[in-house]
């Protein structure tokens, strides 16, 4: 360090002024919070308000200020509290009940010409599989519409519900319910 720089912190120094350029004014210690143990095994609870080379001071909770000396006592102070957990991440929802599982949709339809005659036909056919964790329902809806010379030749629809449950050991519930209508 160059001799003019010494003669600049000394000058700082004797005025009360931090050494270090940059530094702001230099900030009073805060009194930190703990316990104050005695080699006897006695405590007490207060708040540090300073140190010194061989002890300190510590604003008690019940009986004042209080000095001591590090070959009597020595000050611990409180750990942080622990920061509040952070919120745990939603868990993923399950999909709504009515989202089937599984499901499949299938339309077909043609229209030919032949021998001056005309026919169209269309037919229609959905599936779909809800699946929980005892229980399994498969729906099955078909349709099929005939048209022959501008006349409805073949009208016909048909569906089924399945639900199964399982039950204790190998044993499962079962029911069937089959509908079908047609027209001619």
């Amino acid at each position: 360090m160059s001799s003019r720089a010494l003669c600049v912190a000394v000058l700082l120094l004797a005025l009360g002024l931090p050494a270090a350029w940059g530094q702001g004014a230099a900030a009073a210690p805060t009194a930190v919070r703990g316990w104050l143990r005695f080699a006897d095994g006695n405590a007490v609870s207060g708040l540090l308000l300073r140190r010194t080379a061989n002890g300190g001071v510590v604003q008690t909770d019940r009986f004042g200020e209080l000095a001591f000396t590090d070959a009597d006592a020595r000050f611990e102070p409180e750990q942080p509290a622990a920061a509040p957990p952070a919120p745990a991440e939603p868990a993923a929802a399950p999909p709504p009940v009515w989202l089937p599982a599984e499901w499949s949709l299938r339309l077909a339809g043609d229209s030919q010409q032949k021998n001056g005659s005309t026919s169209s036909d269309l037919s229609l056919d959905l599936e779909a599989t809800w699946r929980g964790p005892r229980n399994e329902v498969k729906l099955s809806l078909s349709t099929d519409y005939r048209v022959e010379d501008s006349e409805v030749d073949n009208n016909e629809q048909s569906g089924a519900l399945r639900w199964v449950r399982k039950l204790r050991g190998p044993w499962v519930a079962l029911g069937t319910l089959k509908l079908e209508r047609s027209t001619l």
